[in-house]
């Protein structure tokens, strides 16, 4: 048994390896052992396959409850939030512009200061935010790539 293809397609460098199959010169009773104990290891294979594919509904829920937790919260404040949100930042800016209430008067002068203050703010963020993620995927890719990656995600 070669990993699943039979012994007719072995290569001539595998006869005297470890790998070939040793089928010559066994008794029956040591090649029947041998034929038990890979049908035990193709069934203990083929029950962890279907355990990885049999996970119960309420486990796949358990094992991703952060991520719903976080994607139900992120919902929650583009629908409840969100709307009013472009309102609530433009009468904050406002204020220092000596403005009133955006969400009544948009078009008001502190308004539209309020807008270009806010402009400038998103953009200096996002770039900031681009360059700290550039330098931490940097970072943790090369700690990646020396202790592997599942204990850095772990």
């Amino acid at each position: 048994y070669l990993g699943g293809f039979s012994s007719n397609f072995a290569s001539p460098y595998l006869r005297h390896s470890r790998l070939a199959p040793m089928s010559v010169g066994r008794s029956s009773q040591g090649s029947r052992h041998h034929a038990e104990q890979q049908q035990q290891q193709q069934q203990h294979q083929h029950s962890k396959q279907h355990a990885a594919v049999s996970l119960g509904l309420w486990e796949i829920f358990y094992r991703l409850r952060y991520l719903l937790l976080y994607t139900a919260m992120s919902v929650v404040e583009f629908v409840m939030v969100g709307p009013s949100l472009q309102y609530i930042i433009m009468t904050f800016f406002a204020r220092h512009h000596g403005g009133g209430d955006c969400a009544l008067n948009p078009s008001s002068d502190p308004c539209r200061a309020a807008s270009s203050d806010a402009a400038v703010y998103v953009g200096i963020s996002s770039g900031f935010c681009g360059i700290v993620g550039t330098f931490f995927a940097i970072g943790l890719g090369t700690l990646s790539d020396r202790i592997g990656r599942h204990p850095v995600l772990v």
